[in-house]
């Protein structure tokens, strides 16, 4: 619902600026405000690289969203909104992870945005946060490219990593299946245990005094 949705915006939020603080770059909510196209407020962060950095003054925009009922050419649209609304040169879509669609990979890149899949509460998702953070910064160098010849992107590169973080996920989620199906067939046992140890103690009960 609404609610969580604020609260996976929220998460992200906090996520993203101690990620900024930490490479001093500026870091803005920007969710609650309105943007460059009137009464819009598409787009809840923005990130502007730093002046330590090549590409500073570039700015990435995030889109989080948890609401179901989003495919992948609807986030596209949506991050290319934010884009324009908030100024920015790189657009990420952050799809929560509970209501994303089936078939999304983990992380994706469409020219200059990036589509990511990250769970607020489960740390073993924030790699993929942090590899997109990493590519957004990578498409922001890229924008100097007319301005600065010596900046070469290696884009076959980090698609290969993409596609190989793509994989690693999935090994991921058939290892968490494998875990949780223990976890519950475990369950099932003690449970059933419980219950036959508690028919053998009536039937103990039942048994005359020797």
């Amino acid at each position: 619902g609404t609610v969580h949705g604020l609260e996976f915006e929220d998460a992200l939020v906090q996520y993203l600026s101690r990620h900024a603080e930490g490479a001093c770059d500026i870091a803005t909510a920007t969710g609650s405000t309105t943007g460059i196209i009137k009464n819009e407020k598409v787009g809840d962060f923005v990130l502007e690289i730093g002046p330590e950095n090549a590409a500073a003054g570039v700015k990435i925009v995030f889109e989080a969203k948890q609401a179901g009922g989003y495919t992948v050419a609807g986030a596209l649209e949506e991050i290319d909104r934010a884009r324009r609304n908030r100024g920015a040169h790189v657009g990420v879509f952050v799809f929560s992870a509970r209501t994303v669609p089936p078939g999304v990979a983990p992380l994706q890149r469409f020219g200059k945005d990036v589509i990511v899949v990250w769970d607020a509460e489960d740390a073993l998702t924030d790699v993929y946060l942090d590899a997109a953070v990493l590519l957004a910064k990578a498409l922001a160098l890229d924008c100097h490219r007319a301005s600065m010849p010596e900046v070469d992107v290696d884009f076959t590169a980090i698609d290969k990593a993409i596609e190989a973080i793509a994989k690693r996920a999935e090994r991921t989620g058939t290892v968490r299946t494998y875990a949780e199906t223990i976890q519950n067939s475990g369950e099932k046992i003690v449970k059933e245990m419980e219950l036959m140890e508690a028919e053998l103690a009536r039937e103990v009960e039942k048994l005359p005094t020797l």
